[in-house]
């Protein structure tokens, strides 16, 4: 009995296989013959239709007529189609009763849209929303044979610009066994992405809230065997593809996905070789942009039904790849210690863009660092200058001594009338003073030069320890002279931009930068700020939402206090050998990596992450993780040991004084941040170049050979 059931079975999952075999003649991309636009995909195991995948419920076929159900969920649709007899390309499709329309099957190479499209792009007013993208990687299997590198074997990845902080982000999703996948991500606003670059290397621009479906057949990415010059690898690059957008707004993506840039490509760097003036750079770059921007009127010439965004899109992004290109030149002047670029330079940059469009800082990227480096640009040429003697840049006007702390501390009306002209005077000392005692190594020369001074010297003592701020005065120092930069770049914003949300783009930028670097909470004065100047609702919850990571950080307990260790019993030490030893001395017998970082660091942050899969597999082992901090505030250090996790039984942090940081940093010839020591069992240094955390392998096999010793 159970035989016969079985085979029973088998015989109705045949019948179920057989009535939903989809006929090899429908197999394809279907595209309206009347407006080009994508409308049906049928594949062996499964339907593109109105965005999304569909299962196949029934299949008949009579002839040259097919009827198709397809499920969705909830959702069904009933599809008739009708292959003429003599063109197998063509197809009638009647949906649900519906009037039918005629569709070609779909090969690579790009079908123009029929009528004009005068659309904008959308302004959101940066309200973030999420963009979906669903997509089918037919031939995926076979093109993975071929792959070279993850990015061409690995899961599909977006690359999106967060412009309210000037950072790249990266999604990832996974495909499944048939080559699909979905990817959600925020948009800010209409905002040009990069889409699986390396791969099917696609430059497109969403808008928030919409959803897209992407084909691709990757057999036509498969190199031909024939291929053995470049000349043959050009021209397979530039072949055409099988790439297809169906959507509400798919029209751009096919157009953008469908068009070849120019192959002008500006050469920076043998362009630099080249030159001999600013204006020499500005022609030769202006040069490369003319010829691109002909190549992409000639593309239009060619297709004129170009919708209008692809065509403000594409205008767009040459000009401010062209606008990058002159403001990045700064740096190259920078490295021959020049800051100012030639009058005629900068009168062709500002006659020439664009300074006050909010839609394009984030429709191309390259126009937001534009912007960037063209407020730095001038923020730099007003507090810095050329050193005649030495040729060096240097910095003028951001000082901060202790008696511009105090007339900046709130209560300052609380000073008697004695305090404040102390303040005063000891300001005076400072700026006119103590600049004198620079490079003076004789004590008694120094002596005599402030002898006319020490009794305001001792007076300002007495007001600060009144304070009960000594300890907390570097900390103030360096919050002053933040305020003092931001205030300066601010002005200059003012001066440079009229876009009012613009303004607020780069000021929440500014207040993002400043919480990221030092990895605290704004203060109250920051915070007073970002109320004044931004306006935009979307704009400042944002910030308010990085701060208020920050304040959690903040008050998180530490993992391991134990990891924190006191030095005040060896604040009187001034040779550093003997302070080293000190520092290492509860750890001999084992071997110690040290890593000397600084909170201002971006380089040391990024590479702490990868710290602890290190620390994982040496759990147990006799290894201690030593963390040295330069000149770091002590809120922002114990924030970023907080945040990236950096405590543990065979973790230890120094926060050492200035002077003694500074005297084992000369011990050792520490002249770059990170720099990484091993330390053998016998307290000697062993490498003074040791691999960074995230070069794991080449980090583990040299601290197992000291455990080995």
């Amino acid at each position: 009995m159970k035989t016969i059931l079985t085979a029973y079975l088998f015989f109705l999952w045949g019948i179920v296989q057989a009535q939903v075999k989809v006929p090899e003649k429908i197999i394809g991309n279907w595209v309206s013959e009347q407006n080009n636009h994508w409308g049906y995909g049928f594949f062996e195991d499964f339907a593109i239709y109105d965005s999304d995948f569909w299962e196949y419920e029934t299949i008949q076929t009579k002839k040259n007529q097919v009827e198709i159900k397809l499920k969705k969920g909830t959702r069904k649709e009933n599809l008739k189609l009708r292959l003429p007899s003599k063109a197998a390309n063509t197809l009638t499709i009647t949906r649900n009763q519906e009037k039918s329309g005629k569709f070609r099957l779909n090969r690579p190479g790009f079908f123009p849209y029929t009528k004009a499209d005068h659309k904008p792009f959308k302004n959101s007013g940066f309200q973030p929303d999420t963009v979906t993208i669903i997509g089918y990687y037919r031939n995926l299997d076979k093109y993975k044979k071929i792959a070279q590198n993850e990015r061409e074997s690995g899961p599909f990845r977006v690359d999106a610009s967060n412009f309210m902080v000037a950072k790249e982000v990266t999604y990832f999703a996974d495909f499944d066994s048939l080559g699909r996948f979905k990817i959600k991500f925020p948009a800010l606003n209409t905002q040009e992405i990069y889409m699986d670059w390396g791969r099917l290397t696609q430059q497109d621009v969403v808008e928030p809230g919409e959803t897209i479906f992407l084909f691709a057949d990757m057999a036509d990415y498969i190199p031909e065997v024939s291929i053995k010059d470049r000349a043959s690898w050009i021209a397979f690059l530039n072949k055409p593809k099988q790439i297809l957008y169906m959507g509400e707004k798919a029209r751009l993506h096919n157009e953008l996905a469908n068009y070849k840039s120019s192959s002008a490509y500006f050469d920076r760097e043998e362009t630099l070789k080249e030159i001999t003036s600013d204006m020499d750079f500005l022609i030769a770059a202006n040069t490369n942009y003319q010829a691109r921007v002909k190549h992409l009127e000639n593309y239009i010439i060619n297709h004129p039904i170009l919708s209008n965004r692809f065509k403000d899109y594409q205008f767009a992004y040459e000009k401010y790849q062209f606008a990058f290109y002159l403001m990045q030149y700064r740096f190259n002047k920078l490295e021959r210690s020049e800051v100012q670029l030639d009058k005629g330079y900068m009168e062709f940059v500002n006659s020439t863009m664009d300074f006050d469009d909010e839609k394009l800082f984030t429709l191309v990227r390259e126009y937001s660092t534009f912007i960037r480096d063209y407020v730095d640009y001038y923020t730099m040429l007003n507090t810095t200058y050329r050193d005649e003697k030495t040729g060096q840049i240097r910095s003028k006007g951001f000082s901060v001594n202790d008696a511009e702390v105090l007339s900046d501390m709130k209560g300052q009306e609380s000073f008697s009338k004695q305090e404040k002209e102390t303040i005063s005077k000891f300001s005076d000392i400072a700026t006119n003073v103590f600049p004198q005692l620079n490079g003076i190594k004789d004590s008694a020369r120094v002596a005599e030069i402030m002898k006319p001074y020490q009794k305001t010297v001792k007076d300002f003592t007495a007001i600060i320890e009144k304070l009960g701020i000594k300890e907390s005065l570097p900390e103030l120092r360096s919050q002053l002279l933040t305020k003092k930069r931001m205030e300066a770049e601010f002005k200059q914003i003012d001066s440079l931009i009229q876009n009012n949300t613009l303004k607020e783009l780069l000021v929440a930028r500014a207040l993002y930068q400043l919480m990221d670097h030092e990895r605290i909470p704004l203060s109250e004065s920051e915070l007073a700020v970002l109320n004044k100047r931004v306006a935009t609702q979307p704009i400042k919850d944002y910030i308010l939402g990085v701060n208020k990571h920050y304040v959690t950080i903040g008050n998180k307990e530490i993992s391991y206090l134990g990891s924190f260790k006191n030095t005040d019993y060896l604040k009187e030490t001034r040779d550093a050998e003997l302070l080293f030893k000190e520092l290492i001395a509860p750890y001999k017998g084992k071997v110690i990596y040290i890593d000397f970082w600084g909170t201002w660091c971006g380089p040391c942050k990024q590479q702490m992450p990868f710290a602890s899969a290190v620390k994982k597999e040496l759990a147990g082992k006799d290894v201690i993780f030593m963390y040295l901090a330069n000149n770091s505030p002590e809120k922002s250090w114990k924030n970023v040991i907080k945040q990236m996790d950096l405590a543990g039984e065979n973790v230890v942090h120094y926060r050492l004084p200035e002077e003694q940081q500074a005297m084992i940093e000369r011990k050792f010839s520490v002249n770059s941040f990170p720099t990484y020591l091993l330390i053998g069992k016998d307290g000697k240094l062993v490498m003074d170049n040791a691999p960074a955390p995230e070069l794991k392998d080449g980090l583990m096999s040299a601290i197992n050979k000291l455990l080995a010793e």
